[in-house]
């Protein structure tokens, strides 16, 4: 338990911190350069249509990859190989949301804080002591599943689907280090 509150989670908040400024920053520059083309998705930050979620996810994705050699440069993954996990199974997810916004809209909302529900199962499979956690996360994400369809957002089946392939995906994915 120790282990993850000093040395899991502040990890896990610079990783994501660095993805979100670097996606951040190539999702700006693919919308100016979209806007300049005309024919470049996607047009807008709402990405009705899931064929414009295909360029964004695909440039969240290389920003991922940049974002694991750095912090692997930086020799975090050394630490842990739970972090190192974590964050290639991240990775994984998504290019399944990539995969899947080819043909199909998914909450990449859901998938998001699924994946935490299913990150914070197997971290209590295997430690403990993470059951408020997990109850606050479930919380969270029926609130947010609700939100997503009060807005019109998403259907039921996009919200279910989102959050159960975030779930099952990484609870598996993290589990299989600990079998």
């Amino acid at each position: 338990l120790i282990l993850i509150f000093t040395t899991i989670i502040p990890l896990l908040v610079i990783s994501i911190m660095l993805n979100l400024i670097v996606s951040t920053y190539f999702k700006k520059l693919i919308l100016k350069i979209s806007k300049y083309l005309h024919s470049i998705y996607p047009k807008d930050f709402k990405m009705k249509n899931s064929y414009e979620r295909v360029y964004v996810l695909a440039v969240v994705f290389i920003s991922s990859t940049f974002g694991y050699f750095y912090l692997d440069y930086l020799g975090y993954f050394l630490e842990s190989a739970l972090i190192d996990l974590i964050y290639v199974s991240i990775m994984f997810q998504i290019i399944i949301a990539l995969i899947i916004s080819i043909k199909w809209k998914i909450s990449l909302h859901m998938l998001g804080i699924g994946g935490l529900v299913g990150t914070m199962g197997a971290l209590h499979m295997n430690y403990g002591g993470l059951f408020e956690v997990i109850s606050l996360s479930i919380l969270a994400s029926g609130i947010l599943g609700m939100v997503r369809i009060y807005q019109g957002s998403h259907n039921c089946s996009q919200v279910y689907i989102g959050f159960c392939v975030g779930f099952i995906f990484q609870l598996g994915f993290i589990y299989s280090l600990f079998a």
